[in-house]
C-alpha cells in the first residue's frame, strides 16, 4: 500500500512539474522533428501558391487568422478576454513565404534611430519623422491546423486555423520590425529588429506606439 501511494505521488509530482513546464513555455507543443518537417512539407507549397498566384493575378492576399482553442469565438468578438492573450481571430495580408512559414503584415510604421542598430518609435503627435518599416509576424507551418481556402459568407478570404502556442499565446514564432525592397516587382523584406527591443527603447522616451 505505501508503495502504491508513493508511486502515485510520484507520478502526481511529476504531472504538476510538466503542467507548471507547459505553463512557462506558453503551453507550446511538443512535436518531434519528423512531425515538423511533415507539416512544414505540407503546407509550404500550398501557401507559397497562394502568394505567387494572387500576387501575379494582383488579388488580395489577405487571410483570416483562427485560433483553434477559441474557435466559436468567431464571427462574434474580435475583442480578447482578459488573461485571453489576443483576439481570437483577425485579418491580416500575407506578405512573403520563409522556409518555415509565411509572414503577415500586423502593422506599418516608422522608428527613429538612436545609435548603431537601436530605434525607438518616432513622436508621431509632434510630427516626427523616421524610416518606414513594416512590423512581420512569422507565422511557423506547424502552428497550422487546418486552412479553409475558400473562407465563408462573413468572409471570402483563407481561414487559417492555428495553435496560438507561441511567446504571450500568439500565433507568431517572432515579430520583427523590416526593412521592405523589391524585386521583380514582389516584396521582400530584410528583418532588422525584433519589436520587444524597441518597444522597452521607446519607453524610456514615454513612446508606445508603432506608427
Amino acid at each position: 500500500m505505501l508503495d502504491f501511494f508513493s508511486i502515485s505521488g510520484i507520478k502526481f509530482g511529476l504531472d504538476t512539474l510538466r503542467g507548471v513546464w507547459r505553463f512557462f513555455r506558453g503551453n507550446r507543443r511538443d512535436l518531434t522533428p519528423a512531425k515538423r518537417l511533415e507539416l512544414r512539407q505540407k503546407w509550404k507549397p500550398k501557401f507559397e501558391d497562394f502568394f505567387r498566384v494572387n500576387t501575379h493575378k494582383e488579388l488580395s492576399t489577405q487571410v483570416i487568422i483562427r485560433n483553434i482553442s477559441r474557435l466559436d469565438d468567431y464571427p462574434d468578438s474580435t475583442k480578447p478576454k482578459k488573461k485571453q492573450g489576443i483576439s481570437p481571430w483577425f485579418k491580416v495580408p500575407v506578405v512573403q513565404t520563409y522556409e518555415r512559414g509565411f509572414m503577415v503584415c500586423l502593422s506599418i510604421g516608422e522608428l527613429v534611430s538612436i545609435g548603431e542598430d537601436k530605434w525607438r518609435y518616432r513622436d508621431w503627435l509632434k510630427g516626427e519623422d523616421g524610416e518606414k518599416f513594416w512590423c512581420i509576424g512569422f507565422i511557423p507551418y506547424e502552428g497550422i491546423v487546418d486552412v479553409d481556402w475558400e473562407g465563408d459568407k462573413y468572409y471570402d478570404y483563407p481561414h487559417v486555423v492555428c495553435h496560438f502556442d507561441q511567446a504571450k499565446r500568439q500565433p507568431y514564432e517572432r515579430i520583427m520590425l523590416c526593412r521592405e525592397w523589391k524585386f521583380d516587382k514582389t516584396s521582400h523584406f530584410t528583418e532588422v529588429v525584433d519589436i520587444e527591443t524597441v518597444r522597452k527603447a521607446s519607453r524610456k522616451y514615454d513612446l508606445k506606439h508603432f506608427g
